[in-house]
């Protein structure tokens, strides 16, 4: 006879075939109680029970055998030579990073510039222009970036350089965001606005701004303009993402236009007052650091 625990620890850690096989039945019982209109049904209970059983055993399984999956997959990888200079190499891993990044925010400039051009949607357009722009200061640190850094006078002089590069040019390009905003505040309207639209963009969002704060926690050990810039460029991509996504929402969900237009007003006039700050800070630091190495 099975006591309780060998009885629970079976309910709870399944074989990994039945826990597949929970995940697809459950899954399948949702969808059909969602569009077939059975929430009030016995069957709906059923199949929230059923569902929730399948996910708490899924996500006890992940957390079960993550943790040495993950050792082991970074062993592997610590192996191979390029795994190894990745895993090491600070400067390495920031190249791979912009390269990723740069890659995600041009296909997402172009399906927003294609959007924007077929809807005749000036917000999109603007978005996927200015998320373009961003790319470009990208592809000046990929450029500048070298794998192998020291820490020479030159080099950080070099650095801070093209640091005080990208506040300039950040500084620059927030103009047209505050004309934009202005342009959304007089017209606060968006011909490709729907629910699929700010699902999505909402996702996206959720990404950028992960992506960011795990930025700042992951490399703020290491004292490089350019990992600065590149983590500065990534902020302000955020916040770009957030305004757009707000707009977004305001216009599929509200219908009180003054107050959107208040909303998109104050959100707009902070985003931009954080990106002139930060371009701001960049500059002057910059200037500082590099008159102390003449």
């Amino acid at each position: 006879m099975l006591d309780f625990k060998t009885l629970a620890r079976r309910l709870l850690y399944p074989p990994v075939w039945l826990i597949l096989l929970l995940a697809v039945i459950s899954t399948a019982a949702l969808i059909t109680v969602f569009t077939g209109g059975l929430e009030q049904s016995p069957v709906a209970y059923v199949a929230y029970v059923l569902s929730a059983y399948a996910l708490t055993v899924l996500c006890l399984f992940v957390v079960q055998t993550l943790p040495a999956k993950l050792a082991s997959a970074k062993q592997r990888v610590y192996a191979h030579p390029v795994g190894y200079q990745y895993l090491t190499n600070v400067g390495y891993k920031v190249r791979i990073s912009l390269y990723i990044t740069l890659g995600i925010n041009l296909f997402y400039a172009i399906i927003k510039l294609i959007l924007g051009i077929w809807y005749s949607s000036p917000w999109t357009v603007f978005v996927a222009i200015y998320y373009m722009l961003l790319a470009v200061l990208r592809f000046l640190l990929l450029r500048y970036l070298r794998g192998d850094k020291n820490n020479s006078e030159v080099n950080l002089t070099a650095e801070f350089r093209w640091y005080r590069i990208v506040g300039w040019l950040m500084l620059l390009i927030n103009l047209t965001l505050s004309g934009m905003v202005l342009h959304m505040m007089g017209d606060l309207a968006d011909p490709i606005s729907n629910e699929i639209l700010v699902i999505a963009s909402a996702a996206y969002t959720f990404y950028a701004v992960t992506m960011s704060v795990v930025d700042v926690i992951r490399y703020r050990r290491y004292q490089s303009p350019v990992i600065s810039a590149a983590k500065a460029i990534r902020f302000t991509a955020a916040l770009i993402s957030l305004l757009s996504l707000e707009i977004s929402m305001l216009l599929q969900y509200s219908t009180d236009i003054v107050l959107s237009r208040w909303m998109t007003a104050l959100t707009g006039a902070a985003v931009c007052a954080v990106v002139v700050a930060t371009s701001v800070y960049m500059i002057v630091h910059a200037t500082k650091e590099i008159k102390k190495r003449k």
